[in-house]
């Protein structure tokens, strides 16, 4: 759990990236990461794991699974949203 002012996912990554050990660089959809914790997507490449999430929003009435949600810095979050990234295979489309 995380306290923040923050407006999206993205801000709110950059100010725990030090606790979260991100691992993350900029592309051309905005903020792409690829490390948290010490695991690394960096050298798996086309065939993955990489580093995916799926969204819930109670106050929004929003339930996206892995591979629906935008980008972190496109995702706007609300007080009591809950993110779970998921190191895996599974693009969700």
């Amino acid at each position: 759990v995380f306290k923040t002012d923050a407006k999206s996912l993205g801000e709110l990554l950059i100010q725990y990236k030090d606790e979260l050990q991100l691992e993350a660089e900029q592309s051309q959809y905005g903020l792409y990461i690829t490390g948290f914790l010490g695991l690394s997507s960096k050298k798996n490449g086309p065939d993955g794991p990489w580093w995916m999430y799926s969204y819930e929003s109670p106050s929004q009435g929003l339930e996206m699974s892995i591979g629906q949600a935008p980008g972190v810095d496109d995702l706007m979050i609300q007080d009591g949203d809950r993110v779970t990234f998921s190191y895996t295979k599974n693009l969700g489309f």
